[in-house]
């Protein structure tokens, strides 16, 4: 009975999430540019029909950090560099004391968490009953889902938030909803080779933060050429192969340490790979737009973006599969 009971709820998770599929296009608005920026830059991210979505920056004690004047408040973390802060309140959504984007429908006495970035943050959407979290809550009974969202959070954020801050609530389940910015971060920090350095597992704001640190340090002391250079030649990469293995490695990596540490800790684990527009086999004119606002923008087809994220999941697709991680590509379904 209890096994049948464990097959049913898993079933009714997969089944909602494919049915929420479409959702998974807010990932194209990832919170890419909006973070402190030495320059202002008109963001190809959308910001919700009242602006709630543009954000500012501050420290743990509130000190704002960043020119932007933006309603969606982010705050500095040890762990995973930035999070978002308690007690927010817009027209389009509601964080908590603790961090977390309000969650409607919460009825089971089951304890989840649904991780990623902007798309299970909910970027743009009007309220917070339209998230992930909101409406898992309201088609997978049993569980009691909380959206642990941070707009631009790559894997290795997930897994920091998970064992420093989720672990504390003693969850039953994780759903992971990731895997696009992962893909996106490095490849729009790469334009040419080799690479230096690259945002492998956490969002570029944290070398945003260490170029400011510099800057500052420049115009007090000085700056030492010969030990930035000693530090950069460590971390080179020979070429895009070899740049794809890396952020193939460091993605599958921090899943396994994921599904070890839930595992340890007696909960269960799913991880669904974000749909990305460029995969929609038939695209609405709106659609086609926003792809070409991204393209102008960021290059995003001529860096063919929707390509190596199609090889990225299926590298992942096939270590889960092999490493006995519960998984699911939304970019499979027929709903998408």
């Amino acid at each position: 009975m209890a096994a049948h009971s464990r097959k049913k709820d898993r079933s009714r998770i997969f089944t909602t999430v494919i049915a929420l599929s479409c959702l998974g296009l807010i990932g194209l608005a990832v919170f890419y540019g909006v973070l402190p920026r030495l320059q202002r830059v008109e963001p190809v991210v959308f910001q919700g029909e009242t602006k709630d979505y543009v954000a500012s920056f501050f420290t743990q004690d509130g000190r704002k950090i960043t020119e932007v004047e933006g309603r969606l408040r982010l705050v500095t973390d040890p762990f995973t560099v930035y999070r978002n802060a308690p007690n927010q309140r817009t027209a389009s959504f509601q964080v908590d004391a603790a961090g977390f984007r309000r969650t409607t429908g919460a009825t089971g006495a089951k304890k989840a968490f649904v991780l990623g970035g902007s798309a299970t943050f909910g970027q743009g959407l009007d309220r917070d009953e339209d998230t992930l979290a909101s409406r898992l809550n309201h088609h997978a009974p049993g569980y009691q889902f909380t959206n642990a969202g941070v707009v631009g959070f790559l894997s290795g954020q997930e897994l920091a938030l998970m064992v420093h801050y989720l672990d504390d609530a003693h969850p039953d389940l994780y759903v992971i909803f990731d895997g696009w910015n992962d893909v996106y971060d490095p490849y729009m920090w790469a334009n040419k080779w080799p690479v230096g350095r690259a945002p492998w597992g956490f969002m570029n704001v944290f070398f945003k933060i260490e170029d400011r640190l510099a800057q500052y340090h420049e115009e007090k002391v000085g700056h030492d050429v010969a030990a930035q250079q000693r530090f950069a030649v460590s971390e080179m990469t020979r070429g895009p192969d070899e740049y794809f293995e890396r952020t193939c490695g460091v993605y599958q990596s921090n899943l396994e340490k994921m599904n070890a540490f839930a595992r340890a800790r007696g909960a269960k684990l799913l991880v669904v790979f974000q749909p990305e527009l460029g995969a929609k086999k038939t695209k609405t004119e709106d659609e086609q737009n926003s792809l070409i606002g991204w393209e102008r923008a960021v290059k995003y087809a001529e860096k063919d973006i929707s390509g190596i994220y199609a090889n990225f999941r299926k590298r992942a697709l096939t270590f889960c599969t092999t490493s006995q991680i519960a998984c699911l590509d939304l970019n499979q379904t027929a709903s998408f």
